[in-house]
């Protein structure tokens, strides 16, 4: 059975991730997973991958299979993000999901990721109601195959004078350089090509 894996990273924080899974939302509660495990992490690349553990009688399995998509200079596709940010409470408390759309570019070919939100995904204050966007995955929003999500990296710290782009930590730049980051996904189910 394949691993089951998150993104994420907070500069210096390697224990005491709370993870929360889509699926375990109740209409009363959303718990979150106990016993996740940083099983890699990269300051460098300022990302990491947490194993989410879940008890014998509940096996996890991924909804979607990874892809890791690079991005060429001269390409700026449309992405998308999603996550449970600040901004996105709701009267009872609870965040909604939040979909966010925009363009992904870089200016040179191994530099970094840049997400252009678009005006009208924008909160009226991104730096105090965007936390919880950070870790969000930057996805090609039509996937060539729906059994798989193609994505480009994780959306950084959202920046103290937010400018309308989020920086992205870029996977592909792990494919290719970290064969244990690698060798993980793989592991997780992601195709090794």
């Amino acid at each position: 059975m394949a691993r089951t894996i998150c993104f994420g990273w907070r500069s210096g924080l390697l224990n005491e991730w709370q993870v929360r899974l889509a699926r375990d939302r109740r209409s009363t509660e959303w718990r979150f997973r106990e016993g996740n495990e940083v099983i890699w992490h990269n300051p460098e690349l300022d990302l990491a991958l947490i194993q989410v553990l879940a008890p014998e009688e509940e096996p996890l399995k991924p909804q979607f299979g990874l892809r890791v998509a690079t991005l060429r200079t001269n390409d700026r596709p449309v992405v998308e993000i999603r996550g449970y940010p600040r901004a996105s409470k709701r009267e009872d408390g609870k965040r909604r999901l939040t979909s966010t759309s925009g363009r992904l570019k870089s200016d040179e070919a191994d530099g970094p990721l840049v997400f252009g939100v678009e005006a009208s995904d924008l909160p009226n204050t991104p730096r105090s109601g965007w936390p919880g966007i950070s870790g969000s995955l930057v996805l090609l929003p039509d996937s060539p195959d729906p059994e798989f999500i193609w994505a480009y990296g994780v959306v950084r710290e959202i920046p103290p004078y937010f400018d309308k782009q989020l920086a992205v930590a870029r996977l592909a730049d792990a494919w290719t350089t970290d064969p244990k980051f690698r060798d993980l996904l793989v592991a997780a189910g992601a195709p090794d090509e």
